[in-house]
């Protein structure tokens, strides 16, 4: 069609930096959660797999350039820990930016 603009989409090239900065990184998995009395708690599991995805539990996965908050079947009406995920999901994010200065 003639008349349109053509649009820009938005790119990094953070995936090479991913590469070749950080060749070593291992992914880690953790789960959040509140403990009794109300303090925030994040379990790392190591070594983790699949299996350790509980239905009843609210999980941060952190690939280092992708973050990735996995909520079970059951945990879903547990709010405030889907809340604690989300957010540190955000904090994580905001911290790396300002630390490779993206």
């Amino acid at each position: 069609m003639t008349g349109e603009k053509k649009l820009e989409y938005a790119s990094s090239n953070y995936m090479e930096r991913r590469s070749s900065s950080f060749p070593d990184y291992n992914i880690r998995l953790f789960r959040l959660s509140y403990v009794v009395g109300g303090n925030p708690s994040a379990e790392e599991i190591i070594p983790f797999a699949q299996s350790d995805l509980e239905d009843d539990s609210v999980f941060l996965l952190d690939c280092y350039f992708e973050l990735y908050v996995w909520v079970g079947s059951d945990a879903r009406s547990n709010y405030k820990n889907v809340k604690l995920a989300l957010e540190t999901a955000v904090v994580i994010e905001y911290y790396f930016f300002i630390e490779l200065d993206l």
